[in-house]
């Protein structure tokens, strides 16, 4: 069997009612040979694992015992995933088809490029997606791991994921890939549709729960801490 160019990593908990719309979008992008899908099911208390094993029989399901947080659920993804590119979809969010088409096909061709990352298009109900939006005006041009499509080095040059953050841990790690010297590339195309409903973790929170602030303090602390070596070595 050919090694699949992409594993897909989908943290699940108790995400029955979207993760199999969220599969179903894995699958309809079509590319070759298939991605390895992997679902971290995070100790569902519903049938999140029975849904995943019909909606595809093929997946790789770890299970978390105790529910850890996305950090933790993607790490636990990135232990067992083979391919050389690696991407995220939440359970409850969709791809639009084409999406690891344009990206692949961008990292396939520059070498130097490390991430390649779109736009988002929020939404509530999936009627919506059939309107067009040709100039991205329902869309924003943000860094999250659901638009986004990395080379697997990535994950060794800044490391795993902050499992100490329940939120915020993917600002977090883009921001120590920008510290790393990670080379991004920014499409125009929509690259995630991210569902806006009564279960989303973050609904509701504003910045200080979430954890932001705290997050950008700590990059600044690290660059400081970063400077004041790079003066060090300089002196010496």
């Amino acid at each position: 069997m050919t090694e699949p160019r992409v594993s897909v990593i989908i943290p699940a908990w108790n995400a029955s009612a979207h993760i199999e719309r969220a599969l179903a979008s894995v699958h309809a992008q079509a590319v070759v040979p298939p991605p390895q899908v992997i679902v971290v099911d995070d100790a569902s208390t519903d049938d999140t694992v029975a849904r995943v094993r019909r909606a595809d029989p093929d997946a790789t399901i770890l299970r978390h015992e105790r529910n850890l947080g996305p950090a933790a659920a993607r790490n636990r993804g990135l232990t067992a995933a083979s391919a050389e590119f690696i991407a995220f979809l939440d359970a409850d969010d969709l791809w639009p088809t084409g999406k690891l088409t344009m990206q692949l096909s961008i990292l396939a061709g520059e070498p130097a490029v490390d991430i390649v990352t779109g736009r988002t298009r929020w939404f509530r109900d999936e009627s919506e997606l059939a309107a067009e939006d040709p100039h991205g005006q329902a869309s924003r041009d943000i860094r999250n791991f659901g638009n986004t499509l990395i080379r697997r080095r990535a994950f060794t040059q800044v490391g795993l994921l902050d499992e100490r953050l329940r939120y915020s841990e993917d600002q977090d790690w883009f921001l120590r890939a920008d510290e790393a010297g990670l080379v991004v590339h920014r499409i125009p195309q929509i690259t995630l549709y991210y569902r806006m409903h009564a279960g989303n973790m973050t609904r509701g929170m504003d910045a200080v729960a979430l954890g932001i602030p705290r997050t950008l303090h700590r990059a600044i602390q690290r660059r400081r801490r970063a400077a004041a070596r790079h003066k060090t070595d300089g002196e010496s």
